[in-house]
């Protein structure tokens, strides 16, 4: 019921920090609406895509999603391991 009021206010909150995020999954979009530094995607293809080609310029990623959006697809497919 408060999802949506609860992904705006992470929105909100993580607009203050100096840090890229990178939004994926229908809830995603609102952190993402609250936080125009913040990129959304729809598509897990394109999201991976996307970070394959810029994840090497960063230290460490921070991957967190739902179990039902499978977010370890992403992470195994940047290790190569599918």
């Amino acid at each position: 019921i408060h999802t949506e009021s609860l992904h705006k206010k992470i929105g909100e909150y993580t607009s203050g920090f100096d840090i890229d995020i990178i939004a994926y999954g229908h809830n995603a979009k609102y952190i993402a609406l609250a936080n125009s530094n913040a990129i959304f995607f729809e598509n897990k293809e394109e999201l991976t895509k996307t970070l394959k080609s810029i994840y090497e310029k960063y230290n460490w990623i921070l991957i967190k999603g739902s179990r039902m959006l499978k977010m370890e697809e992403i992470f195994y497919n940047l290790r190569g391991l599918i």
